[in-house]
Formats: C-alpha cells, sequence, structure tokens
C-alpha cells in the first residue's frame, strides 16, 4: 500500500557513516552544542550501520479479511516516539471491534468490522503522523524564516492554555477520540 514518506537528509547520513565516528561526533556538536560536549569523547564500540528514519502512513488499513496493524499501518518518524503508542492504539481498536462483531455473531473478518476500525484509527492517526512530519521538518531547517517560526511556535504553544491543552490531548489520548474535546463538547 503507498503511503506518505518522510526521510531524513541522506547527504548527512552518508557523511556520518562514511567520516565515522570523528563525523557523527562532530555533526551532533553542531546539532546539540556544548550540551554534547559535556557527554565526552565518542569512540566506536562495533561496525556502522545506517537506518533511513522513515515515515509511512498507509492510505488503506485493511481489505478482504486482512488489517494493517502497528508499523505496517503508521510507521512513524522517531523523533516523538508515538509509534509504539499508535500501535497499541490500533491494537485495541481492532481488538475492540472484533470481540464486538463476535459478541453480535458476526465473523471477525467481516468488511464492516474493519472498515470501522480503519475509520477510527485514520481519524486517529492521521493529525499525529502530520503534525510529526511538519515539526519534523521545522526543527531540521536551519533558515532564518524556519527559526522565527520555530520560537514562535513554541512561545504559543506553550503560553496559550487552549493549544496547550489541545496539544496534551492529543498525544495522552487513552480513550482515542473520546478525549480529542473538553468534556462540555463531547456528546457522550
Amino acid at each position: 500500500m503507498r503511503g506518505d514518506r518522510v526521510h531524513t537528509d541522506r547527504g548527512i547520513a552518508d557523511q556520518c557513516v562514511s567520516g565515522g565516528v570523528k563525523a557523527v561526533s562532530v555533526h551532533a556538536h553542531q546539532r546539540v552544542g556544548e550540551t554534547f560536549a559535556g557527554l565526552g569523547k565518542m569512540t566506536q564500540a562495533s561496525k556502522r550501520f545506517t537506518y533511513p528514519l522513515v515515515g509511512v502512513h498507509a492510505d488503506r488499513f485493511y481489505t478482504t479479511r486482512y488489517a494493517l496493524i502497528g508499523d505496517a499501518a503508521v510507521g512513524m518518524h522517531p523523533v516523538t516516539a508515538h509509534g509504539f503508542n499508535l500501535g497499541l492504539s490500533g491494537q485495541d481498536l481492532l481488538a475492540s471491534e472484533i470481540l464486538k462483531a463476535l459478541s453480535q455473531g458476526y465473523d471477525y473478518w467481516d468488511t464492516g468490522i474493519l472498515k470501522r476500525y480503519q475509520q477510527q484509527h485514520m481519524l486517529s492517526t492521521r493529525p499525529l503522523y502530520h503534525g510529526t512530519n511538519t515539526v519534523v521538518s521545522l526543527f531540521t531547517n536551519d533558515s532564518f524564516p524556519a527559526t522565527l517560526l520555530r520560537k514562535a511556535v513554541l512561545r504559543i504553544s506553550n503560553n496559550l492554555p487552549p493549544i496547550k491543552w489541545a496539544i496534551t490531548q492529543k498525544l495522552m489520548t487513552k480513550n482515542h477520540l473520546k478525549t480529542t474535546l473538553p468534556s462540555f463538547l463531547s456528546r457522550d
């Protein structure tokens, strides 16, 4: 299934791999500054490997008798560490739909069940996936306009309680879509 993709800068990755631990250390020091220097000298403990930091969001989460969950459905960029949470959320949604179907006498692979799973999981994952990609783009761009925008976004999101609340709720959702609105706006 084709999906959206996000990639890291391949040129920097290639420089770090070909240049060895010194290149990684120099690049990390440039990105993190003096904070990194306090950690001490880096030494290479084993062979170097590359792993592409790629995010993927499938266009569909199901087909006849099959469903995608975890990284097969949504492979998040690791910067926010939400891939694991989305994997758990997806399996919980699918398991809930399956249990509901079985209790009502339906086959667990019924297309309607898988479609409901997809609808709920898409609503839950797309904003976080695209939001994460936007954050990654903003925080990996060192241009002057991006730096100004980054500072403004951080200041606004930290000092406006409704925005801070909305971000926190989206990142900490335990009941999927039920906690995305303040309780006085919920229809439950």
